[in-house]
């Protein structure tokens, strides 16, 4: 198993990655990370708003071997 770290970019903020996810695989930790990503938007995204979501996708040396992005758009209600 190797770590890998997914570090979150909303737009406004950044939210690094301290614990990790122990994975098989590179290709694991991209599936994480494109299966997270809507997940996270939804949770995050206020009413009206509009952000770029993003999640770099790192192994224990820092090298990035995915990034994974969507566009959060609000919905006024």
């Amino acid at each position: 198993m190797r770590r890998f770290f997914c570090d979150i970019h909303d737009g406004e903020a950044f939210t690094p990655d301290r614990v990790g996810l122990d994975l098989d695989h590179p290709d694991a930790a991209k599936a994480e990370a494109k299966k997270t990503l809507p997940e996270i938007v939804k949770d995050e995204m206020p009413d009206g708003d509009r952000r770029d979501f993003t999640v770099d996708v790192k192994d224990v040396a820092g090298q990035i071997v995915e990034i994974a992005s969507e566009v959060g758009d609000g919905m006024k209600g």
